[in-house]
């Protein structure tokens, strides 16, 4: 079956589903909840923003050559408490909202994905930096929901 396999970093963006981390802590932020992470919050993670992902898999569907897989990433990493606690501040409140809850059995402590094949071969940058897109959705969210 003539095929590419993409591996991406856990995307986000505005108008996601609310069960991954970056929405449920605005949501939680945004409804006077605490904001619960697992695991003391220091699983640490790579993220892209859904658009840098989709312009990947464009780029991916277009110009890779049949058969290769690509890992996209942006390379930035960053710790869930480190997210809530730019949240909180997003928010203006106070981090001690933030709840640690017992890790989920098999979560994964580290993602970082080496993506120099994408950039190499394709020429592929995310034009997304994390703090700006994180502002964008929680934006998003507080004009959306309040």
């Amino acid at each position: 079956f003539p095929m590419n396999i993409i591996r991406p970093s856990n995307a986000y963006c505005p108008g996601q589903l609310l069960h991954r981390v970056i929405p449920k802590t605005i949501w939680c932020g945004l409804t006077n909840n605490t904001l619960p992470l697992q695991g003391g919050g220091r699983a640490e993670k790579s993220y892209i923003h859904a658009r840098d992902l989709a312009r990947a898999i464009f780029m991916v569907s277009n110009s890779a050559k049949l058969g290769e897989i690509y890992n996209v990433g942006t390379g930035f990493r960053i710790s869930n408490l480190q997210i809530a606690k730019f949240i909180c501040s997003g928010l203006s409140i106070s981090e001690n909202r933030i709840s640690f809850v017992e890790d989920r059995l098999g979560h994964d402590f580290r993602y970082a994905l080496d993506s120099k094949k994408i950039y190499n071969d394709l020429g592929f940058a995310p034009r997304f930096n994390f703090f700006e897109g994180l502002t964008d959705t929680l934006n998003w969210y507080r004009k959306s929901f309040i």
